[in-house]
């Protein structure tokens, strides 16, 4: 009989596993984060909500949009480094872009709004960030674009739409003059991160003082309405003519504080006759100054309508009028039934211009001075 022994199984025994550098591990593994990398984000960041932050601070100090828009522009300005930087807005009624913030390197400039460049209505139509590090020239001609100040064509340039209510209300836009490729991929995600958060703040801003605007106006013309109904009283409660004249008169001035004089005249049969004025602050017992046949009050008595002369100097009324008289002047009919009865007229010393405001009020007085 063959010899029995021990033997050997003849089921392999399993082989050792090596565990390879690049088997396992690659999924295991991750790749590590630089400390430099980390440092770069934390201080983008930082940028970031520093540049909100500017925005809310301007919102709690009530500031003027403009302010905001300002501050916002001089922040990522210092951010990027750029050599322009532009944010601007958009009226989709009127199709008109608006640049609340406009600087290059020769600082800052103010540039009219427009109308919508070919760029521009793709930025709304495509709501994506379009970027020219190159061949910036030929971009600019396939989009329709415009250059908005001068006639140097940016090296390398950025845009990223202000998106707000699913709707592309404005554009930050930076621009480099000397080099192509000058925007990496880390600068186009910051500043669409910054542009994300923006949009809010700044529509925010923007509706806040639209608000404050109208209730300023609100305020104002309850305060214009009060001022004439009082001075209505004052004048309906006295029957003496000289007391009804003069009264007409401090009231007048006293809803413009920058008035230096009003003459007043009377218009009776195609004549003018003169009633009182105040210079001062002082009732005058003659005028200030004389009509002339063809000047301004002859041609408010006749025309029946309100002149204003902004700057006398250059006034075609006062072509041939003495070098002394200078400043604005507000020729200002008195009706009763569309009939004229007089002429009021306002001058105020320097030249200047009327706000719509301003001559809301004194029309608003005129009219019922003579109901």
């Amino acid at each position: 009989m063959p010899k029995t022994g021990s033997r050997k199984s003849a089921t392999p025994k399993p082989a050792s596993k090596k565990v390879s550098s690049r088997g396992a591990s690659k999924t295991a593994r991750t790749k590590p984060v630089s400390l430099a990398n980390l440092q770069k984000e934390l201080k983008q960041r930082e940028a970031e909500l520093d540049i909100i932050k500017s925005v809310q601070d301007g919102l709690a100090s009530n500031q003027e949009i403009q302010a905001i828009y300002d501050l916002v522009g001089e922040k990522i300005r210092a951010l990027f480094g750029a050599h322009t930087t532009i944010i601007a807005t958009f009226d989709h009624k009127t199709g008109t872009q608006t640049f609340n913030y406009y600087v290059d390197r020769n600082g800052r400039e103010h540039v009219e709004a427009r109308p919508m460049s070919g760029l521009v209505q793709s930025l709304i139509k495509g709501r994506k960030t379009l970027l020219f590090n190159n061949n910036v020239e030929k971009h600019m001609k396939d989009y329709g674009a415009k250059l908005v100040l001068g006639p140097f064509i940016p090296k390398s340039a950025l845009y990223v739409p202000m998106i707000t209510s699913d709707q592309v209300k404005g554009v930050i836009s930076l621009q480099n003059m000397e080099k192509e490729n000058a925007f990496a991929t880390s600068d186009v995600r910051l500043l669409e991160t910054l542009a994300a958060s923006l949009s809010a703040a700044l529509e925010n801003a923007r509706l806040f003082n639209e608000t404050q605007r109208l209730l300023k106006e609100t305020e104002q013309r309850a305060a214009e309405l009060d001022a004439v109904r009082k001075a209505t009283i004052e004048l309906s409660s006295n029957l003496d003519y000289s007391t009804v004249l003069s009264v007409l008169l401090k009231n007048t001035s006293s809803l413009m504080p920058s008035i230096e004089n009003i003459n007043l005249f009377l218009y009776e049969n195609g004549e003018l006759k003169f009633g009182t004025a105040i210079a001062h602050g002082e009732i005058k017992n003659v005028p200030v100054a004389t009509p002339r046949p063809g000047g301004i009050t002859d041609t408010v008595a006749r025309s029946g309508e309100m002149v204003l002369v902004e700057n006398m100097r250059n006034h075609p009324l006062y072509k041939n009028a003495s070098p002394d008289w200078k400043g604005a002047l507000i020729g200002m009919p008195l009706k009763f039934r569309q009939k004229v009865l007089g002429v009021m007229n306002i001058h105020f010393a320097e030249p200047r211009t009327f706000s719509e405001a301003e001559l809301r009020l004194l029309s608003l007085f005129a009219d019922r001075l003579l109901w």
